[in-house]
């Protein structure tokens, strides 16, 4: 006795709408550390479904280095950490991971802006009240 009753389940990791099969064939998930496929049997189609990788604002974290490196390293260090969590498949924690590396990154930014701001005001005001033999 064959039955048409698929022995897969169908599993959608993304945020596209399940796709059913059309003929009836049963449905096999493969699913990879950063890809899930699902895959028809014959004459069905192949339907691949890529999940997106949260963002880990590495970009941002290597500039913010330029003007507080320590705070900006351990934003470069929240980023490495969201793209270790992002490739292993555990994309809650990549996205906790990223937003941090945003938050520490943005800090340091406005840290670093902070005191270059601070340190060229002390000098322009130091050198303005000078007398012209100084």
């Amino acid at each position: 006795m064959h039955s048409t009753m698929s022995p897969y389940i169908a599993v959608n990791r993304g945020n596209s709408p399940p796709t059913e099969p059309a003929d009836n064939h049963p449905v096999q998930i493969y699913t990879y550390s950063r890809h899930t496929g699902v895959v028809t049997t014959q004459p069905g189609a192949v339907v691949v479904n890529e999940a997106e990788d949260p963002p880990d604002y590495l970009g941002l974290a290597a500039c913010s280095v330029c003007l507080c490196w320590m705070i900006g390293l351990l934003a470069v260090s929240y980023s490495f950490e969201s793209k270790k969590y992002a490739m292993s498949g555990n994309y809650a924690r990549a996205s906790e991971s990223g937003k941090s590396a945003r938050i520490t990154a943005v800090a340091a930014i406005l840290i670093g802006l902070v005191i270059t701001v601070t340190m060229v005001a002390w000098e322009f005001m130091k050198h303005s009240n000078c007398s012209p033999n100084c």
